[in-house]
């Protein structure tokens, strides 16, 4: 074998061998995801220079054979019919497990298995959702890839089913599947029932996914770069031009970790009255965490910074009210106030959030004013009411309750503001026996799930928030 070839081949196998050890790590720091990152790509050019090296050097051998000098060989001109060979989009998945298959072969692998799977009630929000992933980052596109075969989905079902046996009934394509387990020893979900990639639920008390920026991605920790913009300027000729460099912030969120214990009698076990329902009651559990988290979680690493929490953090973004401690059917001019306070460029893109509680105030106050139409307005049924011509939205965790340093009523632009990040994939591990106090069994068995995800308030100026 040439020289050139063999170390071509060493740096093939060179960089596949880092690959799979940073793809191993469990908490990789920025500098190894970055690493992986570029590892992928000069992987993907050294195959490629190294398949160009064996061609040559395949065609230098022939035409060694036949005695031709392979510079004075001129390539026949022929037309071969168009082939079009289908391939699944599953097949090799070990190469896709080691990283030897390049990022862009990796996304549209991911693409298209999203676009052929028809099973599990995929709807199109959640199918573009999906996709939109796998095409922002190729690690997602390898989880989707490794989680949303077949194969690896009937034998999730097995296991989930039947955990204490359900190895035993693996096929050979199941187990291999399925050797991609979680990096703590779990059952990985797949991706076409995982709450991190596909969105479960339609937002009613939990607005905040659907609001704010969801960022998705696989190391454990997010880190942006936001800026209060450029200013211009008109210029006369000849005229300088002022220094417009933007103030440049630097925010970053860190994946926490949210559980869910689910637990049956065996008996229900036994009966199928659980495991058929583990997917959706993660997804509740889940959402129903969030939902106070995103509105008042404490932040740090306690739980993910709730929105309220991090605004009423910022006097500048804190509006008083007429009346302190109060918010009666006679505060519609505090409504006002809040709108008022907001940015020029906030106002254009805000959104209202608010307890039901706190809502109804506002819709008996807009009642009673003769041109209720243009304070409070209900649309057809699956569009949000607007207050004031921005959308009105209900979350369950802000507070209900009237009284001096209630945090009431929030307006902004959660999109610019809120970030919320999610690290791809939810893990599931089987307990088999569940001890009571007093160590000894209880005769149930049950599932403990687990996912990391974090959010901060990464623009406090882009909201405003009535305190009483």
């Amino acid at each position: 074998m040439p020289s050139n070839i063999e170390a071509l081949a060493a740096k093939v196998e060179a960089l596949r061998a880092e690959i799979a050890e940073l793809d191993a790590l469990e908490t990789p720091t920025d500098e190894q995801n970055a690493r992986f990152d570029a590892a992928l790509t000069e992987i993907d050019t050294a195959k490629a220079d190294y398949d160009a090296a064996v061609e040559r050097a395949e065609r230098v051998a022939r035409a060694a054979a036949l005695s031709i000098d392979p510079a004075n060989v001129e390539r026949a001109q022929f037309h071969a019919p168009n082939v079009v060979v289908k391939r699944d989009t599953f097949d090799d998945l070990a190469a896709v497990e080691r990283g030897n298959v390049s990022p862009s072969e990796m996304v549209s692998r991911a693409q298209s298995a999203i676009e052929d799977i028809k099973s599990y009630s995929f709807t199109d929000a959640q199918r573009e959702r999906a996709a939109e992933l796998a095409g922002q980052n190729p690690s997602i596109a390898r989880h989707i890839l490794l989680t949303g075969s077949p194969a690896y989905r009937s034998g999730f079902e097995k296991i989930l089913r039947n955990p204490e046996f359900g190895a035993q009934m693996l096929d050979d394509a199941e187990r291999a599947a399925l050797s991609n387990t979680g990096a703590n020893g779990g059952l990985t979900i797949p991706f076409l029932l995982d709450p991190t990639v596909i969105l479960t639920n339609d937002g009613a008390t939990n607005p905040f996914r659907s609001i704010s920026t969801v960022v998705t991605g696989t190391s454990d920790k997010w880190n942006g770069i936001t800026s209060a913009g450029v200013t211009a300027e008109w210029l006369g000729e000849g005229s300088q031009a002022a220094d417009a460099s933007p103030t440049v912030a630097q925010p970053s969120i860190t994946a926490l970790k949210g559980a869910a214990y689910i637990f049956a009698s065996y008996e229900q076990q036994a009966d199928g009255q659980l495991v058929g329902q583990l997917p959706r009651l993660i997804a509740d559990a889940k959402d129903r965490l969030e939902a106070t988290a995103f509105a008042t979680g404490a932040g740090s690493t306690t739980a993910p910074e709730g929105v309220v929490t991090g605004v009423t953090a910022i006097t500048a973004s804190r509006v008083t009210p007429t009346t302190g401690g109060a918010f009666t059917s006679a505060s519609i001019a505090d409504v006002f106030k809040v709108a008022n306070a907001l940015t020029p460029r906030s106002a254009s893109n805000a959104s209202w959030v608010a307890n039901k509680a706190t809502l109804n105030i506002i819709r008996q106050q807009a009642m009673a004013q003769s041109s209720a139409n243009s304070v409070w307005n209900d649309n057809a049924l699956g569009i949000p009411s607007t207050l004031l011509g921005s959308p009105v939205y209900e979350s369950s965790a802000m507070t209900a309750t009237v009284t001096t340093g209630s945090n009431i009523l929030l307006a902004g632009d959660f999109k610019a503001g809120y970030y919320i990040y999610d690290r791809v994939g939810v893990e599931m591990k089987y307990v088999d026996v569940v001890v009571g106090a007093n160590q000894r069994p209880t005769g149930q068995s049950g599932w403990f799930a687990f996912w990391r995800t974090g959010a901060s308030v990464v623009d406090p100026n882009a909201f405003r928030l009535l305190r009483l």
